[in-house]
C-alpha cells in the first residue's frame, strides 16, 4: 500500500505528499469534470483522491506519503 512518498517520509521522518497517475491500491470514481476530485477508498478509509487536473488527460492520484493507515 506504500508508493516512493510514503518510504521516503517515514524514512526521513517528514511528511510528504505522493502524486500518481496509476492506482496502487482501493476503490475511487472517475472525475468528470476539470476541478473535481474523488476520494481514493481503501477498506473503510480514505486514503487519498483522484484529481482531474485538465480536460482529456487521466486523473491524477494525490496522498499523504505517511499517514496512519491503523
Amino acid at each position: 500500500m506504500a508508493g516512493l512518498a510514503c518510504y521516503v517520509g517515514v524514512i526521513l521522518g517528514v511528511p510528504t505528499i505522493g502524486i500518481s497517475k496509476d492506482v496502487l491500491c482501493g476503490e475511487f470514481e472517475v472525475p468528470e469534470k476539470v476541478g473535481e476530485v474523488k476520494p481514493l477508498i481503501y477498506g473503510e478509509k480514505t486514503t487519498g483522491y483522484l484529481l482531474l487536473s485538465r480536460k482529456g488527460c487521466r486523473p491524477i492520484v494525490v496522498a499523504p506519503g505517511a499517514q496512519d493507515l491503523g
